[in-house]
């Protein structure tokens, strides 16, 4: 099944969740960017939702704006598939937009034409599973969506979230995906697909951004 297509005015994640019918109580979200689904979240009743967002131009905002709000946690850990790692992070457009990540453009140019690199900094990196372990009083271990969108990473971010993706909870992942390459040496999704269903997760619906690149809902079989 394919999911149904959005306009300019309407963000991709409610059309998808409302055409699913899904309504997760637990969210998960790596990747946050600005945090717009945040209102989406609420509108959804959502009890509890964990933010992680490592570039710090972005961080700064999101904390301010969301983690006095009730159920909203904003982390600033820079999620990988190895802790203690130290990796370029590129800035694609500037440093306060926030389209940025770990990958190197590679065909995005095509589709985004003001998207040059434009600098880059260092971030130190840490699994989610190391992360998990230390975290005190966030109900990851409740989660039953999650949605992942790191500019290429997700494969790297899952290699290092086995506590996670074996959540009996966890019930969906939307995540973004690419089946050329966006990215220099990033991963497709053809190896997204591959990695989730060893979890038991199969793919059942893709939204097109351009002609190779989009999002994908997966969900526990």
């Amino acid at each position: 099944m394919g999911l149904v297509p959005c306009d300019v005015n309407t963000h991709s994640t409610a059309v998808m969740m409302r055409q699913f019918e899904i309504n997760p109580k637990h969210v998960m979200h790596i990747g946050a960017h600005d945090g717009i689904e945040a209102d989406i979240y609420d509108h959804f009743n959502a009890e509890s939702v964990i933010w992680f967002e490592c570039n710090d131009k972005l961080f700064e905002d999101l904390w301010t704006r969301l983690d006095g709000r009730k159920n909203h946690v904003v982390e600033p850990y820079c999620l990988w598939h190895k802790d203690g790692e130290t990796l370029d992070f590129h800035y694609y457009r500037d440093e306060k937009d926030g389209a940025s990540g770990l990958f190197e453009n590679d065909k995005m140019f095509d589709y985004i034409k003001d998207c040059p690199i434009v600098g880059k900094t260092q971030v130190h990196t840490l699994t989610f599973d190391t992360w998990a372990e230390e975290a005190e009083g966030v109900p990851w271990n409740e989660t039953d969506f999650l949605n992942i969108d790191v500019q290429g990473a997700e494969l790297n971010v899952f290699k290092g979230a086995q506590k996670l993706l074996n959540l009996s909870s966890l019930k969906y992942i939307w995540c973004e995906v690419s089946w050329d390459h966006v990215y220099k040496n990033a991963p497709l999704m053809e190896d997204i697909d591959k990695c989730l269903e060893q979890y038991g997760f199969v793919k059942i619906g893709v939204r097109k951004d351009w002609e190779i690149h989009g999002d994908a809902l997966y969900v526990k079989a």
